[in-house]
């Protein structure tokens, strides 16, 4: 419990007991890349393959997450990673609909897509908020994954913001969790409450690796501590 108390993971109220903290704090020096962009860095050679595009009516989570009504027109689409031409990951993309209008086929295989948004939509990312979790494939996911249907699956959701804080891409990426995993650094920082920070994230695995994802309604979680911002 000292070890624990010193980390900042709870806090110890003398007569009441120990309790987990639910101070959320904002973790500074993480990168805003794109999946094929870490791959890239990692020396392992990827390349996007887009599945699917269309223009859809949001949904309420959909909507919620980019702060529009509900049944507003969208633009949706799929994209795989793939690697040694198998799937590693797969990213489902929602987008305002006027942005749909301006992109093509090859600007939604793009490296990166922050830089295309900027680069043909004229809008630039400032911020991300992004939730990692753990979640069991459905039927759907499964036939897609060539895994069993309720194998672990890592699920990476990010909701990106412009210098408005307005939502302009929303995005969930599933990775089949017995291949990929996330390497995270941190640095002590002297503080009052002597915490850390992260210093790098990025993603690891064998060349083979591979997943899929599409998007997922998920509901609130408790975090122990801190927030993960791309």
């Amino acid at each position: 419990l000292l070890g624990l108390e010193h980390e900042g993971l709870i806090e110890r109220n003398p007569g009441k007991g120990s309790f987990v903290r639910r101070v959320e704090k904002p973790i500074a020096e993480l990168k805003m890349t794109c999946l094929l962009e870490d791959l890239i860095a990692l020396g392992i050679p990827a390349r996007n393959v887009v599945r699917e595009s269309a223009v859809a009516s949001a949904s309420a989570s959909i909507a919620e997450a980019l702060q529009i009504k509900p049944g507003a027109d969208i633009f949706t689409f799929l994209r795989l990673v793939m690697v040694e031409s198998e799937p590693f990951a797969a990213q489902r993309t929602f987008l305002p609909g006027w942005m749909g209008q301006r992109l093509t086929d090859k600007d939604l295989a793009h490296p990166h897509l922050l830089r295309t948004l900027e680069a043909r939509c004229h809008i630039r990312a400032n911020s991300a908020n992004q939730l990692i979790e753990a979640i069991h494939a459905d039927a759907n996911c499964a036939n897609l994954l060539d895994v069993r249907a309720g194998t672990a699956l890592l699920s990476v959701t990010r909701t990106s913001y412009d210098h408005e804080q307005k939502p302009m891409e929303h995005s969930t990426t599933l990775y089949r969790s017995d291949r990929t995993r996330f390497f995270v650094s941190q640095r002590h920082r002297r503080s009052e409450d002597s915490d850390w920070v992260l210093a790098e994230r990025g993603p690891r695995g064998a060349p083979a690796a591979r997943a899929i994802g599409r998007a997922k309604k998920t509901g609130p979680r408790e975090r122990v501590r801190g927030r993960l911002s791309k």
